[in-house]
């Protein structure tokens, strides 16, 4: 039997193999939090709902309904069947990452809430697009939490969440608004107010205006105001060689029109070049993020200060702790730096890391850290492994061999392995193209 906590105000549907608990503060345990669409439309910030319910997996009975402002993990349409096996597995899914101390430590910080939303779905977050909300694109809220980007910008700084641009949207100066309307202007006054003409060019005498020039009323066909002469043939007696745009409000004319901005919200009219932009963005955990939030799970919050503060990679010990299989508990940190040759293509440099990262990801456990903080200058990755089980050397000779198979010998890439932790007169790990070390 699945059990769904029910926070809506009206009673909950039947389903067959689902049970609901109703009371406030439930004393059992439930996988999942259920109510109606119509329970989400208040500010979700200020609900009161128990401390699990915050990134707990959220289930709604009723139509899609954009009013909605909630991260909803499974919709449940009216009549539909099956549905019971379709929430089990969506459930079942998120606690496997999800526990009742990670969803406390969630309802207490926004903060937490948005790294374990993004932990216990595997996903990126990502504003929704809205346009009965003044921003246009809005970050979906949680239960007990309402406004999560300035929680996801926080984040960024702290380096537990990357970002990636995915849109532009245009910001009102005076309100702060992204719902505005793009026009074009009179260049002198401003105005929306604008005639589009064709121009004209008569070559018997040079004269060139809108086409409202050679109109006679009365007469069909276009004379010259310059030499009045009748224009018969295009190409011959004359050409339309653009557009011209007339002010209705200023007389003024002009062949390019500027572009302006009208907020729907406030109504201030703002010329281009004046308009504000914002930059719509989308946010993934970091490997650190991720071991931190296992150790927060793992109840070993002892150990998240110490993996803060590698700086980009987990300290040996904070990456030691993570790995709850038995053995040995030494980590090795390694630096892997990527260079080009003397007349390599820069190319080359891309498709080399691309091709390390590849191999990387692929061998690495889930509790090792791969993390590519190294200065601006450098190519490369800083690389943590846990428990003694990883083969480095092993890991470098593959590499070497995908770098030589995927490129070819003419590729002039260097790839050099040093361990951080080792002397600084330890001989590096190098791969050089082809599998000459240097």
């Amino acid at each position: 039997m699945l059990v769904l906590h029910w926070i809506g105000k009206g009673g909950p549907p039947e389903v067959d193999g689902v049970s609901f608990s109703t009371e406030d503060s439930p004393s059992g345990a439930f996988q999942a939090v259920a109510c109606h669409p119509s329970d989400l439309y208040l500010d979700v910030g200020h609900q009161s709902t128990p401390s699990a319910a915050t990134v707990a997996p959220l289930v709604v009975f009723g139509d899609l309904d954009p009013r909605v402002r909630v991260h909803v993990d499974v919709w449940v349409q009216p009549g539909e069947q099956d549905s019971l096996e379709r929430i089990r597995g969506v459930v079942n899914r998120i606690w496997k990452r999800l526990n009742n101390r990670l969803c406390k430590a969630a309802s207490d910080s926004a903060h937490i809430a948005v790294l374990a939303l993004a932990y216990s779905r595997q996903t990126s977050l990502a504003p929704e697009f809205d346009p009965s909300d003044p921003t246009v694109a809005r970050f979906p809220g949680l239960l007990g939490h309402s406004d999560l980007e300035i929680a996801l910008q926080d984040l960024h700084a702290a380096g537990l969440m990357t970002r990636s641009a995915t849109d532009t949207l245009p910001q009102c100066p005076q309100c702060e608004g992204s719902r505005a309307l793009a026009r074009e202007v009179c260049v002198f006054c401003g105005k929306a107010t604008l005639e589009k003409s064709t121009i004209v060019h008569h070559y018997r005498c040079g004269y060139q205006g809108p086409e409202d020039d050679f109109e006679r009323e009365g007469e069909d066909g276009w004379h010259c105001p310059k030499c009045h002469h009748e224009l018969r043939h295009y190409g011959r007696d004359y050409d339309q060689s653009g557009n011209l745009f007339v002010c209705l409000s200023c007389n003024g004319d002009m062949t390019e029109p500027e572009v302006g901005f009208r907020c729907l919200d406030c109504g201030t009219d703002t010329r281009g070049d004046r308009m504000g932009f914002r930059r719509i963005w989308r946010y993934e955990l970091t490997p650190n993020a991720t071991m931190a939030l296992t150790l927060l799970r793992d109840g070993k919050e002892d150990r998240i200060l110490d993996l803060l503060r590698g700086g980009g990679h987990s300290s040996p010990e904070g990456a030691a702790v993570a790995d709850d299989r038995p053995g040995p508990t030494s980590a090795r940190t390694f630096k892997l730096e990527l260079s080009l040759a003397d007349g390599g293509d820069p190319t080359d440099l891309a498709d080399g890391y691309e091709i390390v990262h590849s191999v990387l990801t692929k061998s690495m456990r889930d509790t090792d850290v791969i993390s590519t903080e190294l200065s601006d200058a450098t190519d490369g990755f800083v690389v943590t492994t846990t428990g003694g089980s990883t083969d480095f050397e092993a890991l470098m000779r593959t590499i070497e061999g995908r770098v030589k198979d995927k490129l070819g010998e003419d590729r002039p890439i260097r790839i050099v392995a040093r361990e951080v932790t080792a002397p600084d007169d330890t001989p590096p790990i190098a791969i050089a193209q082809g599998g000459d070390a240097r």
